[in-house]
């Protein structure tokens, strides 16, 4: 032990518990920055028992408490780098799976929700039922489930991903707004418009015009 308080404060000035400690607490302010993880998770994940003392030695180590610095950092850097993302990455769409800032098991429940989609585009009759069962979940929890994630009802994130997979085709492929209609399970034109527009701020016309890959 006395080798061990030697060799960390020859090198950082610290001793042994207070260089686990601040790697914790680093550790804590990268979970905060990175994921949906509130802190009690966080304090499990890194080993802390006490979120009194958590508190106190995040608060001396970045001069806020864990909440003020989630406040600060986190969706700043969720919206820096979906921005990037947007710009530079997917072509311009991002599906709720490939968002960052949700953690593993919530990644696995959106990956399986979208196969699921996928799985059912062209039906038209699909309904949040039908996706409960392939889920094993019921109304209410996957309400709850998709609330919690991504802040839509489940109708919604079943729209998104349909309106989003109806972009994915008018920029990938040379099929006209009538056929992708039925490749996504819409049966009214221009509801899907009003969808669309409301997505992505122009119509799908405009939208393929601007986008579409020359085939």
């Amino acid at each position: 032990r006395m080798q061990l308080y030697r060799k960390f404060k020859s090198v950082g000035g610290l001793s042994a518990n207070e260089f686990i400690r601040a790697f914790r607490i680093k550790k804590a302010a990268l979970l905060l920055c990175e994921t949906d993880l509130n802190v009690s998770e966080i304090l499990y994940t890194i080993g802390f028992k006490n979120r009194s003392y958590f508190s106190k030695c995040f608060k001396k180590t970045f001069d806020m408490t864990p909440k003020e610095y989630s406040k600060k950092y986190r969706y700043k850097l969720k919206r820096d780098r979906e921005f990037l993302m947007e710009k530079f990455g997917s072509r311009g769409i991002i599906l709720n799976s490939k968002k960052i800032g949700i953690n593993l098991s919530q990644k696995a429940f959106l990956v399986k929700a979208e196969k699921v989609i996928e799985d059912n585009l062209t039906n038209s009759e699909f309904s949040v039922g039908d996706l409960g069962r392939a889920l094993s979940l019921s109304r209410m929890q996957l309400y709850r489930k998709f609330k919690s994630v991504r802040g839509l009802s489940t109708n919604e994130f079943v729209r998104e991903y349909r309106i989003k997979k109806a972009a994915l085709l008018l920029r990938e492929t040379d099929l006209n707004v009538s056929e992708i209609l039925y490749t996504i399970g819409f049966t009214n034109r221009s509801y899907f418009s009003k969808c669309f527009k409301k997505t992505f701020d122009m119509s799908p016309k405009d939208y393929s015009k601007k986008y579409r890959t020359k085939l």
